[in-house]
């Protein structure tokens, strides 16, 4: 801090590094029953203090940990979203660490064996991954298969790490160029007689509907989400012409004003049309598996997709959710989503990913989800939060109504900001864009050197 600017961020950007992994690895590889001395390790270190190696208790010998590179590239994030970054990735390590104790459990005989055996040599065995390379004590005569099942998972990590601190392409929606250097808003309106949104109160006026987009727009939105068709659970499956009829009207007259829109609709034909008429990307809430020919429709265009997790199958998105640690297994089916669509040949910069709030999911698996939410960088494409008047807002305050979980909206919108996420798909857009801007304001001022 005394150094100031630029250079100074950099220390302090290392010396942040470095703690974290030394933290992470020691953390990792200690059973469960030696918190308290991780705790004590964490604790004790100095970031800027030079440690070559640190030996630590496992089972009945000790493991010698020796760092040979850390973190070199992991610096392109904003710092608040870096340390949320690296903090769930620490988390996502720990998750992997239970599989590696396992495999060192199992290797026990081959660890360290013959430390006190006449003419029985040890080696060390590399195991480098985001958090650097280690060196592990491993008995001269050991099978070694198992311990480079170790070093793949440690180079899925670092590809995580990669992924996670590489900046996001803007968004290119016509005329309109939205940056994701900082959180944009993403205004709701549905145009469905049972929606959250005031589009309901319009759905037999599409220039009414069009004007409360526009009004959206000019209060700060940077992409209007125009849907026709309900997806709360138990809502009926609308029939595609008639979500064309609801939709595209409104759609053409808000691509004729300039707005940038998001056609949130899960059914090939809608999409068809609906990019037809003016909207410029495609918010799935299928992830492009309702459709057959959906994946096709958006591989034929250079529209964005949003990709969001949901347990259910075509018509009941909110069934068949059995979790056991929902934040991994969200993440783990959006990479894997991901990766197919990639597969059939949508490049990766026109993917959004969205958790999919409220989609299958009880207050924990949301809250859980909603507390890792930087974990979701680490798939490499932006981030969209949808928790905008949910049934958690309600639950968390007193079964609040729809109409009066404003506050607990604003709190969630701010929970996703501060981990970085990119856009922010809301009802209350006014409120919201506020909030974000005292939100920014504290965090600009407290980040500015005096």
């Amino acid at each position: 801090e005394q150094i100031g600017g630029s250079q100074g961020d950099q220390v302090l950007s290392r010396a942040r590094d470095v703690e974290l992994a030394i933290y992470k690895v020691v953390r990792a590889l200690v059973p469960p029953k030696l918190d308290e001395l991780t705790d004590a390790i964490r604790d004790a270190y100095h970031p800027f203090d030079v440690i070559e190696e640190i030996t630590v208790p496992f089972e009945d010998d000790l493991l010698t940990l020796t760092p040979l590179a850390i973190f070199d590239d992991a610096h392109s994030l904003h710092p608040v979203q870096y340390e949320r970054v690296e903090r769930w990735l620490a988390q996502r390590e720990i998750r992997v660490a239970r599989w590696i104790l396992t495999r060192l459990d199992a290797l026990k005989p081959a660890l360290s064996q013959c430390t006190n055996q006449a003419g029985c040599q040890n080696f060390e065995y590399p195991i480098c991954g985001s958090f650097g390379c280690f060196q592990l004590p491993v008995a001269a005569n050991a099978d070694t298969t198992a311990l480079q099942g170790l070093s793949e998972q440690a180079a899925a990590l670092s590809a995580m790490m990669a992924r996670a601190t590489t900046q996001r392409a803007p968004l290119v929606l016509g005329d309109r160029t939205i940056r994701l250097d900082q959180p944009q808003i993403m205004g709701i309106l549905n145009i469905t007689p049972d929606s959250f949104s005031g589009g309901s109160e319009h759905i037999d006026d599409p220039a009414s509907a069009a004007s409360l987009g526009v009004e959206m727009a000019a209060t700060g939105a940077a992409i209007i989400d125009v849907g026709g068709e309900s997806t709360r659970p138990g809502a009926a499956t609308v029939w595609e012409e008639d979500e064309k009829a609801r939709v595209l009207p409104v759609i053409s007259r808000l691509a004729a004003s300039g707005t940038a829109i998001s056609l949130d609709s899960r059914k090939a034909a809608v999409m068809e049309a609906g990019l037809a008429a003016g909207a410029h990307m495609i918010n799935d809430v299928s992830a492009l598996l309702f459709d057959d020919r959906a994946l096709q429709v958006v591989l034929r265009t250079a529209a964005p997709v949003v990709l969001m997790h949901a347990p259910g199958k075509q018509h009941d998105l909110h069934s068949g959710a059995h979790y056991s640690d929902p934040l991994i297994e969200v993440f783990d089916w959006l990479e894997d989503r991901i990766a197919a669509v990639v597969a059939a040949g949508i490049p990766l910069s026109r993917i959004i990913a969205d958790p999919g709030i409220g989609f299958g999911k009880g207050v924990a698996e949301n809250l859980a989800i909603l507390n890792g939410l930087s974990l979701f960088h680490c798939l490499g494409v932006p981030i969209l939060l949808g928790a905008s008047r949910k049934r958690i807002v309600g639950a968390l305050s007193n079964e609040a109504p729809v109409d009066k979980r404003l506050g607990g909206s604003v709190a969630l919108a701010l929970k996703g900001a501060e981990q970085g996420v990119q856009i922010l798909r809301v009802h209350d857009v006014a409120e919201t864009v506020q909030a974000l801007h005292v939100w920014r304001g504290m965090r600009d001022a407290a980040l500015s050197p005096r």
